[in-house]
Parts: structure tokens; sequence; C-alpha cells
């Protein structure tokens, strides 16, 4: 899809089609070259778990550690590396042609008391230290590594208070992405973080950051944005509200990924809003040129860090898909079989109204001051233009014969000014 140059519309949605369940989220995300993954509970693997590991092994392509590559959890000494636990889960991964996502390196919090304490110079060699040692470990194994989590205060724009901070300074995160770049060249290294969907102080200041980063030669490759959302989330605007804040970091040049998406319901929500939500990322992602990842944060409700209550995953407890699962197979099936369709019947445009007849399937230009023939484009999610053709105004266009384009109407009319229609979610 492509940003228009003005607030996106609201009144479109998107019909996806019910499908049946013919093959699993990995298949249909390896078709498209979408890293599709999610974070796995240590103990599964570990523990053998079969029904877990093998819808794991089944559905997705990617995984990350939801803990075990921790700090505190990987080197509660100093001359103490315990690699057992993620090395299973590595190990699981590579058996099973998946790739693996390392989180994290610097992170304010689960840390042990010998990487976090000191001096600001004590403190720089320590993190040194815990990068080379963990990334050297791993070297050619991961794609990506998540540097730096959860640097940026929630409010007012500003770092997040911590030992890295006011000790060092804000180029702490400067020095963790260059130590990490000597310890594993091949690997592609992000700044990853949460409350950042959306244009905010936060997500502001996260991009003021790495665009610094670039400039001063600072090896970033991406941003991670972890979505941790609610259903109260899920607008007509909700698509154009994450796309526009996606859109100024793809700009940059820098990879997007979705790090740790879960949805928690809330009170007068249901499962199909949260599919809504689900789909409405994945739709966003997929739309971006240099979107690589989508990961689910846990397999199961149970497992969710949000508690069981907030039903916030793709599959139920008992490891069932739930509409959100749907939702996302559904993108991942048809990224270019999705029909727009106006509420209102019509959005205004500078050359006429674009008017969607459901009835028959339709769309026309109507013009009737200008009268003249108009180019519509239709671009697929991932930007791809898939039809064009030449409409003569108020005459109608079967969208049967561009089903195979749809995600972005452009519509071009001789000697004026391309006007961008996004088809967007709700």
């Amino acid at each position: 899809m492509r940003l228009i140059g003005f607030p996106l519309p609201s009144l479109f949605t998107i019909v996806i089609s019910v499908i049946g369940r013919t093959e699993p989220l990995r298949y249909y995300a390896e078709k498209i070259g979408l890293n599709i993954g999610v974070a796995i509970k240590e103990t599964y693997i570990t523990g053998n778990n079969q029904t877990h590991n093998n819808l794991v092994r089944t559905e997705f392509n990617t995984i990350v550690c939801e803990n075990a590559m921790k700090a505190q959890n990987i080197a509660p000494a100093q001359n103490s590396y315990n690699f057992s636990a993620a090395d299973q889960v590595v190990n699981f991964a590579l058996q099973n042609q998946m790739k693996v996502r390392g989180h994290t390196l610097v992170w304010y919090n689960q840390n042990p008391s010998w990487l976090s304490g000191g001096s600001r110079q004590s403190l720089l060699s320590n993190m040194k230290y815990h990068i080379e040692k963990v990334m050297g470990h791993y070297k050619g194994k991961f794609y990506h590594w998540d540097v730096v989590n959860e640097a940026f205060a929630d409010e007012g724009g500003g770092y997040r208070s911590c030992p890295w901070y006011t000790i060092i300074g804000e180029d702490y995160i400067d020095s963790a992405f260059v130590y990490a770049r000597r310890a594993d060249p091949g690997c592609k290294l992000f700044l990853n973080d949460y409350n950042n969907s959306y244009i905010n102080d936060k997500s502001t200041a996260i991009y003021n950051k790495v665009k610094k980063m670039l400039e001063n030669g600072i090896p970033v490759h991406g941003v991670g944005f972890q979505c941790h959302e609610r259903t109260s989330k899920m607008t007509p605007e909700l698509f154009g509200r994450i796309k526009e804040n996606f859109d100024r970091f793809a700009a940059l040049g820098l990879e997007i990924a979705i790090t740790e998406i879960d949805i928690r319901t809330e009170s007068g929500s249901n499962a199909k809003v949260q599919a809504e939500v689900y789909a409405t990322f994945l739709r966003v992602g997929m739309s971006m040129p240099k979107f690589t990842t989508f990961m689910i944060w846990g397999v199961r409700d149970q497992d969710s860090w949000t508690g069981a209550e907030q039903n916030a995953l793709i599959f139920d407890n008992s490891f069932r898909p739930k509409p959100a699962y749907d939702s996302l197979l559904a993108v991942l099936k048809y990224p270019t079989s999705l029909l727009p369709v106006d509420r209102r019947a019509h959005y205004l445009t500078q050359l006429g109204d674009l008017v969607f007849n459901p009835a028959n399937n339709t769309v026309r230009v109507n013009d009737p001051l200008l009268n003249r023939p108009a180019v519509l484009e239709m671009f697929d999610l991932r930007g791809a233009r898939m039809a064009k053709v030449t409409l003569r105004a108020n005459y109608p266009l079967p969208l049967s014969s561009m089903k195979t384009a749809p995600g972005t109407a452009v519509i071009k009319a001789p000697g004026t000014t391309m006007r961008r229609i996004s088809v967007v979610g709700r």
C-alpha cells in the first residue's frame, strides 16, 4: 500500500473471505519472503513438549527466546556464562530450518549486578565483554539481534533512567551497536522498544536517535516495534496511524520488524476485534518494502506475559487456533486479493468521487464537472503495480477484472496531480 499525501481516509474497510486451513502460516510466509515467528518459553523445548514443539515447527519459520538470553539468566556471574537452555532453543530452530532472533544484549532490566554497576568505564567495559561473549557464542547463527532494548522513557520523549544512561550517557546506545557490529559483522542490529507503534513523543525520540546514529555512521540496521496492544486500538484510522509512523523510519533506509506483538482483549471486545487488530498490523508491515519480520510474543494464551485472562495470543490454551490466527493466515494467503468497500459510498478526491458499488462490485470515478478520463492503478501489499486501466468518467469498472491488484487505488487525470487512495483496514 502507499500512504497518501494527506490524512488517510477512514471510510474504507477490507473484506476477508473465510478460508480453510489448508497450509500453515509458515508455508504462506515463506512464499513472500517473510519471517513469521514466535517467542518460545524455553521449558517447552527443554522439556520436549511435543504438542507445543510440533505446532511451533509447523506454523513458524523464526523463533526468539523469551527469557533465556537475557543477561540475568545467561550470565549470573562474569566468569560463569550458561548457554544451555538458549542453546537447546537455537538447536531446535536450526534442526527445523528456522531462523533465530537474538533478544536481548543491553537492557535496563534483568541484569546481574556485575554487569550494570560501577563507573562509566567499567560499565562500558562490561557491556563490551557481554556483547562479545554472547554474540561470539552465536556468531553466524542469528539474522537479527535486539542490541538495545527499551531505552526510551514512556513519557516526554527522553531516555529511560537506568545505569546505562545515567552513568554512561546517551552514547551507551552507540557504543553497544559498535561493539555488536564488531562481534558479528554478518548480523543485522536492531533498536527495540514498545509504545512506539504510532507517532508520539516516544516514537519521535526513537526516530531522532536512529537518524542521528545513521548520520554518525553508527551501524543500526532496523527498528523493532514490539506492538503490545489492546483491542480498543481497533478504529478505522488504525492502519493509517501505524503506517504514517512506520513510513518515516523506512524513509531512513531502516528495516521494519514487528518483534513482540500480542493483542490483549478488553471488556466489550471479542475475538473478531482482536483478529482485526492482528491483521491490520500485518497488513501495514507487508506494505513496507523493507519489512522482514512478524513475531508473536508467545504461543498460547496461558503462556503470555500479560496473563492468561487477557487472551492475547493466536492460540488458545489447548493450542487451538483462534480467529486471530485465521486473520493472519488470510493476509498471508491472499496478499493481493482484498476488496475495497466504501462504507459511505464515495471518497472525495481532487478529481471527483471514487464510488464503489457493493451490489455489482464495481468502482467508478464520478467527475461531473470535468468529465474526462482517469487512470486507475492498483498496487499489491508489497507495493508492486498489478494493474492499470483508463476509466471514462462515470463508467463503472468491474473489480473482478482487477482482483489480483487491490491494496491502493491511484487516480490520475491528464494534467492533474496524482492522488492515491489507500485501502485501510478496520
